[in-house]
């Protein structure tokens, strides 16, 4: 019984889990409000999504690098973006768009589309959004979770996930739990 609950802890905090959980949330993208101070980061609550266009392979050094957007007026904003490549080189990148644009260069490719149901009046704000490197953000992920068996004896597991954002961290507990459940499910019955 200890060993398969040791065996059942591996799999809820193995890396396949959390990057199955990942992609189901669609957090490969965070948002943050930088118009005030400190940032907030807006988890659901933000103006825009992001739609990254993953035929262009988009290079470690710009993953990670927050983008900025900064609201003109109407559905026009300025996207924004420095960063220094693998050989120093200054990368900037600065465009006008408006809802449902692609913007694109040599490293990237995504286009910004509204959220439908964000409440427009605090539009006039500038936001940042993050590509994030799937490698690096599985192990970070991976590192705020903490699994534990309550007592020595119970075949229970309480699981912990830390996160600035606690709607956040509930959805990617609720979400780890069903892919592990369904992941389980679908190993039975290739068993069976």
């Amino acid at each position: 019984e200890q060993a398969n609950v040791a065996t059942e802890k591996g799999i809820l905090g193995s890396r396949s889990v959390m990057k199955q959980t990942i992609s189901e949330l669609g957090i490969g993208v965070s948002y943050s409000n930088t118009s005030v101070f400190p940032h907030i980061p807006r988890y659901l609550k933000h103006p825009f999504v992001v739609r990254v266009d993953t035929t262009v392979t988009m290079p470690l050094w710009l993953r990670d690098v927050p983008f900025s957007v900064s609201y003109i007026k109407d559905n026009k904003f300025k996207v924004s973006v420095s960063a220094t490549d693998n050989s120093g080189k200054r990368f900037d990148f600065s465009q006008d768009a408006i809802y449902g644009q692609t913007l694109s260069s040599d490293y990237f490719k995504f286009r910004i589309d509204s959220m439908p149901d964000f409440e427009r009046k605090q539009e006039y704000a500038e936001y940042e959004f993050t590509i994030h490197d799937e490698s690096r953000q599985i192990s970070d992920m991976v590192s705020r979770l903490k699994i534990e068996t309550p007592d020595k004896d119970a075949t229970i597991l309480e699981l912990t996930f830390r996160d600035e954002v606690p709607e956040r961290a509930a959805d990617v507990l609720n979400k780890l739990c069903e892919v592990y459940i369904k992941r389980d499910v679908q190993d039975k019955t290739s068993v069976a």
